[in-house]
């Protein structure tokens, strides 16, 4: 089986973020994302959503699943914002 490995995880103050950034050229025309992007984001969101309720229970931080634009990282956000702004929460 293949293994997901996000680009990468920051660790915040309040929360931990599993991040993915991913190119426009995977966007639909209605600014969607496509379905393997959207399928991995589900599941990816899924596995944080299990994370936090295990977490929660022995005193440790919620996680968040984070799809990115590539060209909303920019040299001015910092990741935070980019988290509160991006988080996928399986729509």
């Amino acid at each position: 089986h293949k293994e997901y490995v996000p680009d990468f995880v920051a660790e915040l103050d309040d929360c931990v973020l599993m991040v993915e950034t991913k190119s426009t050229q995977h966007r639909n025309a209605d600014g969607s994302w496509n379905e393997e992007v959207s399928e991995k984001a589900r599941a990816g969101s899924q596995w944080c959503h299990y994370a936090s309720e295990y977490l929660l229970k022995h005193d440790g931080k919620p996680w968040h699943y984070v799809l990115i634009p590539h060209d909303a990282v920019v040299e001015s956000s910092s990741v935070k914002s980019l988290g509160q702004r991006y988080e996928f929460k399986g729509d």
